[in-house]
């Protein structure tokens, strides 16, 4: 139906939504099937649902995960970029988060070493001017910011533009 109606591209949350078989098939078999690219997404913890950004195991094994996954379908031809995480710095307050923004570079940083041919975004929860400035300092690896918005989608350009944000950018969810 999206192919149809003119769309190409689709986002998951995770790897295995993306690997999941219908009929014998993946998601990703799926979409190359009907013309369609996907973002991948890789699943990071979110601090708010238990996950400890200073817990060292945590951290080696979320790494673990997200290499895994890349070696997996780094080369499915339906693959058009990764989605590094989905609001993991919280829907409430400034996710400007430290600890967050470096773990995502670093986690950047081994997806563009096992796989340097598809860009790295990430995706957050709406933006504000100490979010922004946290992800522009920890996380330079970024190459797309991911924005999901409920209100203000119309304006997000020029609220980016204003707080600074130069890098490409697309809303990932909206309503």
């Amino acid at each position: 139906l999206l192919s149809s109606c003119g769309g190409n591209a689709i986002r998951t949350w995770d790897a295995a939504s993306a690997e999941k078989r219908e009929d014998g098939k993946s998601l990703l078999d799926r979409a190359r099937d009907n013309d369609i690219f996907v973002t991948v997404g890789l699943w990071l913890g979110h601090e708010r649902h238990g996950f400890r950004y200073d817990d060292s195991s945590s951290i080696i094994r979320q790494r673990n995960e997200v290499i895994e996954s890349i070696k997996r379908l780094k080369d499915h031809p339906a693959l058009l970029c990764w989605g590094l995480g989905n609001e993991m710095e919280g829907p409430e307050g400034k996710g400007d988060s430290t600890q967050v923004w470096k773990e995502v570079n670093i986690l950047a940083g081994l997806i563009k070493k096992h796989d340097p041919h598809h860009p790295v975004m990430t995706v957050v929860a709406n933006v504000n001017g100490a979010k922004l400035a946290a992800i522009k300092k920890h996380a330079p690896l970024i190459d797309i910011l991911g924005v999901n918005v409920y209100s203000g989608a119309a304006g997000m350009d020029k609220t980016l533009r204003n707080l600074g944000w130069q890098k490409p950018y697309c809303v990932t969810e909206y309503g």
